[in-house]
């Protein structure tokens, strides 16, 4: 079975892709079971931080903050990459649960 130079570089590219979004989602796995073990006083201190030092992140927060209460841990993983992309958000996190 023959295959293209091009359909090799597509699968070699969905395939690294797929590997940069595992990663992705274990680094958020970590960060996501620090929230759930943090107590609701850190939580919410910490969402108070991150929504005033970057008022768009409000919604992820409070989605956080359900996913947290829900054990939704794939749930606090998207929202604590939406909240990541800000990097003195990211600062935040680190500081407030050491990931």
């Amino acid at each position: 079975m023959k295959i293209t130079e091009r359909k090799l570089k597509r699968l070699i590219g969905k395939v690294i892709n797929e590997m940069i979004e595992s990663s992705d989602v274990s680094n958020f796995m970590k960060k996501a079971i620090a929230c759930r073990d943090m107590s609701a006083d850190m939580l919410f201190n910490m969402c108070a931080q991150l929504c005033a030092k970057n008022h768009l992140n409000r919604i992820h927060c409070l989605k956080l903050c359900a996913c947290v209460l829900n054990k939704d841990m794939k749930g606090c993983c998207s929202c604590l990459k939406e909240i990541c992309k800000c990097g003195d958000c990211a600062e935040i996190c680190y500081r407030c649960c050491g990931c």
